[in-house]
């Protein structure tokens, strides 16, 4: 896709907006998961379950 050059998980800013998605979903309730290629990437699995992702 075109867009693909944009996209970089391992990006500090896209970590951190998971990071902010993470902490406001579980204060109210709410599981938060990652399908899709970025649950594939081995590289951030760490950084997933640091940050509170299940």
């Amino acid at each position: 896709m075109i867009w693909d050059v944009f996209y970089d998980p391992h990006n500090p800013a896209v970590l951190r907006l998971l990071k902010m998605v993470t902490e406001n979903a579980h204060k109210n309730g709410i599981w938060v998961g990652i399908c899709g290629e970025l649950g594939a990437d081995l590289t951030l699995t760490e950084t997933f379950l640091a940050i509170g992702v299940g």
